[in-house]
């Protein structure tokens, strides 16, 4: 009970780290994003009226707006879906999951419009997503198996251990600034540095979590309850002038563990440049994959 209420502990203080820059990052996104919040929501308001088109055309400024809010895309696909556009709703629902991974009803109705599109394939795969989410899907895959053959691995990733991801744990880099050796050469406080790039932070930990769930041994969950392990970046330096460099480690825990289970270093170049940055990370997440593997093989169940 002691190890599990530290996790707890820990997850919370985090939490509330990651909480503190999302707040900066949305007062640095401005009306946009909460004009986009606002063309969703009457969009919802139209659908419950059946007026289909109109929300439509609300979703499709909302997106034009903020094309990386998930809510709208999610919304978009509804409304897509309603006027009998599965195709269309497929693809909306698809990129919700891809800014929101682990969105268990997003990854259902993206299964369900793939299917009922003849995506086949896409909906073994948001099928997959959604049961690894806490979905149950038994239905939908028989109804999916009449009409296509289950991928080969299927047992294999529904079995997938279930993640949460809890994004940067800044804590150190904090705690850094008031030790005595502390020999800083930037003027900035980190406190300073964490405002300055809030938004590429919060993009940057969008970019972390879509990766996770890019990795077929684990299956990402919107709660820590849910989760079998929690995955985060301890960051121990940031720089807030380009390029904005991050050091720290990629820590994997066990849900009522404080030590990680799995943990490696990693630099990353510059968390504005998407592209580079999901590289470096791919790599370190492949052994993080590689490790699983290895916690599942039948040598190390036998010894368990």
């Amino acid at each position: 009970m002691r190890d599990r209420m530290g996790t707890r502990e820990r997850v919370g203080k985090l939490l509330g780290t990651v909480l503190l820059v999302a707040v900066a990052s949305s007062v640095a996104a401005g009306a946009q994003q909460e004009e986009a919040a606002r063309l969703t929501q009457e969009a919802v308001e139209l659908l419950e009226q059946n007026k289909r088109e109109e929300a439509i055309v609300k979703l499709d400024e909302a997106i034009a707006l903020d094309p990386e809010y998930w809510a709208a895309h999610y919304q978009h696909g509804r409304a897509l879906a309603l006027t009998g556009r599965m195709a269309e709703a497929k693809d909306a629902f698809v990129v919700a999951t891809e800014l929101n991974p682990g969105h268990a009803s997003a990854h259902q109705l993206a299964a369900a419009a793939a299917r009922l599109s003849g995506d086949y394939e896409t909906a073994w795969e948001q099928g997959i997503r959604a049961h690894m989410a806490g979905a149950s899907q038994p239905d939908a895959f028989g109804n999916l198996a009449e009409l296509s053959t289950p991928p080969a691995d299927l047992e294999e990733r529904l079995a997938a251990a279930r993640v949460f991801v809890a994004g940067l744990d800044t804590s150190a880099f904090l705690a850094a600034d008031a030790a005595p050796s502390n020999a800083r050469r930037d003027t900035d406080s980190p406190q300073q540095i964490l405002v300055q790039i809030a938004p590429q932070l919060e993009s940057f930990t969008r970019l972390l979590k879509s990766s996770v769930a890019g990795v077929r041994e684990f299956g990402v969950v919107l709660q820590p309850d849910q989760a079998q392990y929690v995955v985060m970046i301890a960051v121990d330096s940031l720089r807030a002038t380009a390029p904005m460099r991050l050091d720290g480690y990629l820590r994997l825990h066990e849900r009522g563990n404080d030590s990680p289970v799995f943990s490696r270093r990693i630099s990353l170049r510059d968390i504005s440049a998407a592209g580079v940055t999901a590289g470096e990370l791919q790599r370190v997440l492949e052994q993080m994959a590689e490790w699983q593997r290895g916690q599942r093989s039948p040598s190390n169940e036998a010894g368990s």
